[in-house]
């Protein structure tokens, strides 16, 4: 995967700063230098893919530096997504029958 400078099989800091040590190289860069292009230098386009995929993993398994493996997206897990509590619903029902009461009551005083 583009980016993966070390072959961990994710695209994290290590990469970054194996490819910003070598930033510059102009002739004979390697993968592991951060040369993702195949060009021998190590530039700006090496960084422009390795952002593109800076934080995304890969399922497990040997990958080579070759490899044209489809980043895999990992669903976040339920217990970290957002629900609303109960509390919300209870105090929404509250205000609507405040509301209703109040309505009835200026109708009833004539206010």
């Amino acid at each position: 995967m583009a980016g993966d400078a070390n072959i961990a099989g994710k695209v994290d800091v290590a990469d970054l700063g194996a490819r910003a040590t070598s930033y510059g190289v102009s002739t004979g860069g390697t993968w592991g230098q951060g040369d993702f292009e195949y060009n021998g230098n190590v530039g700006v386009g090496d960084l422009g893919m390795l952002a593109t995929n800076y934080g995304v993993s890969i399922a497990a398994g040997a990958v080579d530096a070759s490899s044209t493996i489809a980043p895999v997206v990992v669903a976040t897990p339920a217990a970290a997504v957002a629900v609303p509590e109960p509390i919300g619903g209870a105090f929404l029902l509250v205000s609507a029958m405040v509301i209703s009461w109040r309505r009835q009551r200026r109708s009833l005083f004539g206010r």
